[in-house]
């Protein structure tokens, strides 16, 4: 079995918006506007594009997205980042979404659902643990981000495994 496996694409909206800098997300947007992570990204979808290309071109039996979509949850973001990425469900192969830390970077984001309305086409996994038979195989996913309610705090959450691991597990966080 080939997975295709791809994350961290941070696409960003630049400069981010003014309402970024208050609330969590003032240590995103610092970080992009004033100490140049936001430079680092500015090519990030001609860069996913690639990643995808290779993907493709390398004829997977299932792919993952492993999360952190955007930078600071924004939908701009994420339409870029679904965008660049849609070439993937023409494969006809599973194409599972997990997301990242940035794509819940707020309470609102996780509220109204931004990473799953846009990941919609894409299969998404359940809360907590769920292991899916791909290609003769069970594979374990967990979606393990969460809206981090202080700047400081990325942590995601703490969850317990099953009895019985899968041989393989996809998650955001390192378990």
């Amino acid at each position: 079995m080939k997975i295709a496996h791809l994350s961290d694409l941070h696409i960003t909206r630049l400069p981010p918006r003014l309402s970024a800098y208050f609330g969590r997300r003032i240590s995103g947007a610092l970080n992009l506007s004033l100490l140049g992570r936001g430079e680092k990204y500015r090519d990030a979808a001609v860069r996913a594009g690639h990643a995808v290309a290779q993907i493709i071109a390398a004829k997977p039996d299932v792919v993952v997205f492993g999360g952190d979509a955007t930078s600071l949850s924004e939908p701009e973001e994420f339409a870029g980042a679904t965008e660049v990425l849609a070439p993937l469900l023409q494969l006809g192969v599973p194409c599972i979404a997990l997301p990242g830390n940035h794509d819940r970077y707020t309470r609102r984001a996780e509220v109204e659902r931004r990473f799953e309305q846009a990941f919609a086409a894409w299969q998404q996994i359940g809360d907590g643990w769920e292991t899916l038979e791909l290609a003769g195989a069970a594979i374990g996913f967990v979606d393990t981000a969460r809206a981090n309610r202080m700047i400081w705090d990325s942590r995601g959450r703490a969850l317990t495994p099953p009895a019985r691991l899968p041989r393989l597990v996809f998650a955001h966080y390192a378990l």
